[in-house]
């Protein structure tokens, strides 16, 4: 399940056939979230198209796009301090570049640059800002094989600080690579917690988990709004912690 953030929205939409989007309102951050029922889609009534025109889509590209073999060569050369920042840039707008072509090609009318200039969907967003460092997850990934193994993810150990735009920068170089709609997509704030469950910050640092959400949720109002000034229109906000818990219900009552 994503999120996305329609400055022109028209809010709730009451009366909508099972299986239609519904879209909701989240309080604390003013974004409109998007969901679709698991019954067979019915016809959108004329009135959620009008109000959400142009976004959202009748199709669109949600994820990270794969990296081209050029790309993660020098990703991995960049980071061994083998490639200087000018030479790794290149190749990466090259790459963004061609994955712009890729989705205009087939057709679509909201477009990424494929996550390309990212560590990973999620730990772009905390490693631009302040305030965090690197703890166990909570989770283990588990391959084919049976073999399990853990992987980092954030912990707040300082006070949270947006010191600059943090998807500011990619929706400057997206823009004036497409005449389609630039979206921007980044993780929503359950990410930050819910790896790590009810340990997602230094007690010492934050005594009152509200003081905690309250900061999270003031960065990503700054965000949000600084990418409205610079023009954009369509934010998606990737709601993978729900998705999670949603595959952990299915399989416990398949069981």
């Amino acid at each position: 399940m994503c999120g996305a953030f329609w400055p022109r929205s028209g809010g709730p939409l009451p009366g909508l056939a099972k299986g239609t989007k519904q879209f909701v309102r989240q309080r604390n951050l003013g974004i409109a979230f998007t969901a679709t029922t698991a019954a067979a889609p019915a016809q959108l009534c004329s009135r959620e198209v009008n109000i959400h025109a142009p976004p959202p889509f009748h199709a669109e590209h949600v994820g990270s796009l794969l990296r081209p073999r050029d790309l993660k060569q020098a990703f991995s050369r960049h980071r061994d301090r083998q490639l200087d920042d000018a030479a790794y840039d290149a190749v990466l707008a090259e790459a963004i570049r061609g994955a712009v072509a890729l989705q205009e090609s087939v057709g679509l009318q909201s477009i990424t640059d494929g996550e390309f200039g990212r560590s990973s969907w999620f730990g772009f967003f905390f490693e631009r800002m302040d305030g965090f460092r690197l703890e166990p997850s909570a989770f283990k990934f588990r391959d084919e094989q049976g073999g399990s193994f853990e992987w980092p993810t954030c912990m707040a150990c300082g006070k949270m600080h947006r010191h600059g735009g943090i998807t500011t920068g990619e929706f400057r170089r997206l823009r004036g690579l497409t005449r389609a709609t630039p979206k921007v997509t980044m993780p929503s704030p359950s990410a930050f917690h819910f790896f790590r469950f009810h340990a997602p910050v230094d007690p010492a640092v934050y005594p009152d988990i509200e003081a905690y959400w309250q900061d999270l949720v003031a960065i990503y109002r700054a965000e949000l709004a600084e990418l409205g000034r610079l023009g954009c229109t369509y934010v998606q906000l990737d709601e993978v912690p729900l998705a999670d818990i949603y595959t952990t219900l299915e399989l416990w009552c398949a069981n």
